[in-house]
């Protein structure tokens, strides 16, 4: 019987190197906006600070309450002052608290530090796009962005990255750095861009502590108006 050396396979395997692309600044960069998007109402209950559509450097604190507070460290540079495009604008956000919600239906403990972007200086246009009709400009892009805070420990806690750019991807692994340091009843994260950044729609640290309740997503199924009227059952 022949036998398949997985495990000498396994050690000896190396990944393939990632491509490595030189970062050049673009006015306007290829944007996916063929999904249908569902906004994170959750925003709306964050704390928020607006940061000036021209804004090439930052170091601020924004706290939720007296017990969570986000470190946010931030550099720009000018690419274009062309006001002919459309351009996002950008919040610090900082939440804590069992008030968010998974999809409106479920509530949930989050903690959440990140900067995100909005179509315009109002809180309701935050985790929206442009459409597809509208050309959006890159005015600047991210030279440094860094974000961090404490999580307090937990039996059962999830502190993952939050990011997405203007393609509707995570950006990859090698574009941005991530540090968990454990102390007394603390867990001190730091996530920080290792590489220059356009058209960043969200950057930051997500976590979920997850609450110890009956869960509501066992809801009725949605039947199809054929299902309904015949009194079938799925």
């Amino acid at each position: 019987t022949a036998k398949v050396p997985k495990h000498v396979y396994r050690q000896s395997y190396q990944a393939p190197p990632l491509p490595q692309y030189d970062f050049v600044p673009q006015v306007t960069t290829p944007r996916l906006t063929k999904l249908d998007l569902q906004r994170d109402y959750n925003i709306d209950i964050f704390k928020t600070q607006l940061l000036d559509a021209d804004f090439t450097a930052l170091n601020a604190t924004l706290c939720y309450d007296n017990q969570f507070c986000c470190h946010f460290e931030a550099a720009r540079k000018p690419i274009s002052s062309s006001r002919v495009y459309a351009a996002y604008r950008y919040r610090l956000a900082a939440y804590s608290g069992s008030q968010a919600t998974v999809q409106r239906l479920e509530t949930a403990a989050l903690k959440v530090c990140a900067v995100f972007a909005c179509t315009s200086v109002e809180l309701y246009s935050c985790g929206r796009i442009f459409p597809a009709g509208v050309t959006v400009g890159n005015t600047h892009y991210f030279s440094a962005l860094n974000v961090r805070a404490s999580f307090p420990q937990a039996a059962r806690r999830l502190i993952m990255p939050t990011s997405v750019d203007g393609s509707m991807l995570p950006l990859p692994v090698h574009t941005y750095k991530w540090q968990q340091v454990e102390r007394h009843n603390l867990t001190d994260v730091t996530i920080g861009l290792l590489t220059p950044k356009l058209d960043l729609l969200t950057f930051g640290i997500w976590s979920n502590y997850f609450l110890d309740k009956v869960s509501q997503h066992n809801l009725d199924p949605i039947l199809l108006p054929a299902q309904q009227s015949s009194g079938a059952a799925t």
